[in-house]
Parts: structure tokens; C-alpha cells; sequence
């Protein structure tokens, strides 16, 4: 499903993603760093995720997911300098994982991957062993 807008709590966008299995979340914002696909992981939802991959592979998704809703959720701090490192153990570690996951999450046109090949890289940028 495609939304007018950004918004994805209009009426329209919430009705479809309450009957549709997941969702993926395009960010014009993320579009305008350049950022290929612009996909917006931590808004993004997929039903089916944890019935398609193993425990490891759940286990890494979810602390790539919650290290990028942590930075998001403190942009501005951080971006402003407001932001004092070891204040919060895991908003230091979102910072750190933050260069890594943004390199993983874009992707050139010409540039496949395969699933397992995928893992292993988000693996080893989460510094963890499937």
C-alpha cells in the first residue's frame, strides 16, 4: 500500500495495515539522504517475519530494529549535541551501531544480496554470530 502522505496513521493507511499481513514503511526523508530502498525499518511490520526466520536471525533483527528506534526516538539530542555519551547504555550503543546499520540499509541498484549473505553482514554489523 502506497499513502498520499507520510503520515501512516491517517484512517485509510491504519484500516489496510490492520488487515494486511505486514507493511513497509518508505521514507521520503530517508529517500532524500539517499538512501536506497528508503525503507523505514523501526515502522515497518511483517507478521510472517518470525515464522521465515530462525531464532538467531530473530534475535539480530530485533536488536538492529531497537537500536534504530533508540536513535530515532533521540535524533534531536543527539544531532544537537545535547546528548551526553554514557548516559544511556543503550542509546550509546545505538549511536555506535548507527554508521554500520545505515551502510547495511543502503543499497546500490546493482547491488544484490542474498538472504544468507544479508544475515551474515547484519550479524556482524550488530556484533553477533548466527
Amino acid at each position: 500500500m502506497l499513502s498520499e502522505t507520510d503520515d501512516v496513521d491517517d484512517p485509510v493507511s491504519e484500516m489496510m495495515k490492520s488487515v494486511l499481513d505486514g507493511h513497509i514503511v518508505l521514507s521520503r526523508g530517508l529517500a532524500e539522504q539517499g538512501w536506497f530502498p528508503a525503507i523505514d525499518v523501526p515502522r515497518s511490520l511483517s507478521r510472517m517475519a518470525a515464522l521465515l526466520q530462525d531464532e538467531g536471525q530473530r534475535a539480530v533483527a530485533q536488536d538492529a530494529v531497537a537500536a534504530l528506534a533508540a536513535y530515532e526516538a533521540s535524533r534531536t539530542l543527539i544531532e544537537s549535541g545535547i546528548y551526553l555519551a554514557g548516559a544511556s547504555a543503550e542509546l550509546d550503543r545505538a549511536i555506535d551501531k548507527r554508521p554500520g546499520l545505515a551502510h547495511f540499509l543502503r543499497q546500490a541498484r546493482d547491488e544484490p544480496a542474498d538472504s544468507p549473505q544479508a544475515w551474515s553482514r547484519l550479524a556482524t554489523v550488530m556484533d553477533q554470530i548466527l
